[in-house]
């Protein structure tokens, strides 16, 4: 599993930042960059900008929405927040309240607003700060959990997986035939980490669980949360048993996504970990593909989600009533159903 190095990682966020800056309304101080009657948003990805930013400026004619390509990555907004300043809408994927409390006091408090009501109280609370407040909201969710080639499963004559025990037998019984039962994409560390949780979802949601899921999320804990002696040695021993019944190996980890995404289509997969997207695109080209939980050895069944994103306010709009209500829109309209 691939690691950053700092001396890599800060010329890239310095080349970032000097490419923005060229950008027309950035740059040149923040309050001089825009004119009132812009509402800037930082995307965390390009790929917002095929469908989800068109979209947006499609439904808010009345209002000019200015779409730049920032950075996933919660440090490039620090960044920002020590020299030019935010943007009005900010947008990062997968984080912590820990790695968002310093940019905290910079954000508005959107736990009273109606876009805030229209999130399941489930997710809110994992965005809600100690004191009550909100500033970051989701935006959707991907499912995770195991696609399933059912085409491969009906041909062999394999009954789909109910629990644990007949997922195992699924594999061995693919095994038998020469096709790879289940693996992943390994080469990505989240991938690792995603199933390592999503194994021991039933031990991470216990009393025990949810004790130190709180003490690791605080944003007000000045030191770092390591993995404690009563949950953790549960979860890695479920990791080794599911590394073993699987069939995994240390090639694993040279799987990227194209890879497991050829062996699927090649009818020499049967089932990986990944999002409900796959199902749909697996569908769509003819592959009749399901989906299916992780199966806890207690018989629970658990579905991971995670937002697609989370997006938040600068709290500055607070300061102009005009320009408040334009970025409240855009934001309604970034959380609707249909965007």
């Amino acid at each position: 599993m691939k690691k950053k190095k700092w001396s890599r990682v800060l010329p890239v966020l310095l080349v970032m930042v000097t490419v923005i800056s060229l950008l027309p309304g950035c740059g040149r101080k923040r309050a001089e960059k825009e004119d009132a009657e812009t509402i800037t948003v930082y995307l965390w990805s390009t790929n917002l900008y095929e469908k989800y930013a068109p979209y947006i400026q499609k439904q808010l004619p009345d209002i000019q929405v200015e779409f730049v390509v920032g950075n996933n990555d919660l440090d490039f907004y620090r960044f920002l927040k020590e020299n030019d300043g935010l943007p009005d809408i900010i947008t990062c994927c997968r984080f912590s309240l820990h790695d968002a409390s310093p940019l905290k006091d910079s954000l508005m408090d959107l736990s009273t607003t109606n876009a805030a009501g229209a999130v399941y109280d489930t997710y809110l609370s994992n965005f809600m700060n100690e004191d009550g407040s909100v500033n970051w909201l989701p935006v959707c969710a991907d499912a995770h959990g195991f696609v399933v080639n059912k085409d491969l499963f009906e041909k062999y004559e394999i009954p789909l997986p109910t629990d644990y025990e007949s997922f195992v037998s699924a594999c061995q019984a693919f095994d038998k035939v020469g096709i790879r039962g289940f693996t992943a994409d390994y080469y990505y560390d989240y991938t690792c980490m995603e199933t390592l949780q999503g194994l021991s979802a039933s031990e991470l949601s216990s009393v025990d669980g949810r004790k130190w899921r709180t003490a690791y999320s605080d944003p007000d804990n000045t030191k770092r949360e390591g993995l404690d002696s009563t949950v953790w040695p549960e979860a890695f021993e479920r990791m080794e048993q599911f590394i073993q019944d699987t069939g995994l190996s240390r090639d694993d980890l040279d799987m990227n996504y194209d890879d497991i995404v050829e062996m699927y289509q090649s009818n020499k997969l049967a089932m990986y970990f990944g999002s409900s997207a796959g199902v749909k695109m697996f569908q769509d080209q003819g592959i009749d593909t399901t989906f299916l939980p992780f199966f806890q050895e207690n018989g629970e069944k658990w579905i991971m989600t995670t937002p697609y994103f989370q997006v938040a306010l600068n709290r500055d709009l607070t300061q102009d009533e005009s320009r408040r209500k334009k970025a409240m829109k855009v934001l309604s309209t970034m959380l609707s159903e249909d965007a």
